[in-house]
């Protein structure tokens, strides 16, 4: 549950104290930096790194301390302000947002706001940096495969940085039933390629067929590699795979 037994408390975080019977001591309070709550008659209570639990237990066991007999403290969070998750990109609410428990890489998304509506989920990747231990550490994940299957999903960590970016691409033109950018992926191959594009219309020339490089023009008999007589190509990132039309 967010915010609940499986959340600790780090500064910055806003809670409210209720202790039971005693109104002078129940109120909000904000986790100060060194991680302590200033509470009315027993003082600083270090709470950092604690479950709600582990905090409403330390400050009854300093209220027992001389003040009250069988204290009974709740701890609430009102406002999560400990473990922020910056979220970038082409999303329809970029910026900074806050952990309330366990968040995997779609809910950081959603709480963005999700892919602004001028953007095709199958040409973005989310890249997750994290830095460990002095490095950062660099994960991505196609968007249109971690919203389909949640293939790449993960947890998000405090001090992630999520970036929703465009990915690598490739192009398929000429006679295919969805001409256009489609997302790249290692390994793809010039069938797979023209399967993604939606497959041949009926006026493809599958004899005939080009993938443009650079400079470079690479004739390829796509009949013939569907025929088992030519290898399949690989596409990198960035080919076009132009698909003539049949002179008949």
């Amino acid at each position: 549950m967010l915010g609940g037994r499986g959340y600790t408390l780090g500064p910055g975080d806003v809670v409210m104290v209720r202790v039971y019977g005693e109104d002078r001591l129940t109120g909000q309070y904000t986790v100060d930096p060194d991680g302590a709550l200033d509470l009315p008659w027993i003082g600083r209570v270090p709470v950092a790194d604690r479950s709600l639990v582990e905090a409403a237990g330390g400050i009854s066991t300093r209220l027992r301390d001389g003040y009250i007999n069988n204290p009974q403290v709740v701890v609430e969070v009102k406002v999560f302000g400990s473990r922020p998750v910056q979220v970038l990109g082409a999303v329809s609410r970029p910026g900074t947002y806050y952990l309330m428990g366990e968040t995997d890489l779609l809910a950081i998304v959603a709480m963005a706001g999700g892919v602004k509506a001028d953007q095709k989920a199958g040409t973005l990747e989310v890249q997750v940096k994290r830095e460990q231990a002095g490095e950062v550490q660099l994960s991505s994940a196609s968007l249109d495969r971690l919203m389909g299957a949640g293939v790449g999903n993960q947890r998000v960590q405090a001090g992630d940085v999520v970036v929703v970016t465009k990915g690598r691409v490739f192009f398929v033109s000429g006679q295919v039933s969805r001409p256009g950018e489609l997302p790249w992926r290692e390994g793809l191959t010039v069938t797979q390629a023209l399967a993604a594009a939606g497959g041949p219309s009926s006026t493809a020339r599958l004899r005939r067929a080009w993938l443009l490089r650079g400079d470079q023009r690479i004739p390829i008999n796509i009949r013939a590699v569907l025929r088992g007589k030519e290898p399949d190509r690989q596409i990198q990132a960035e080919d076009q795979l132009v698909i003539d039309e049949s002179p008949i």
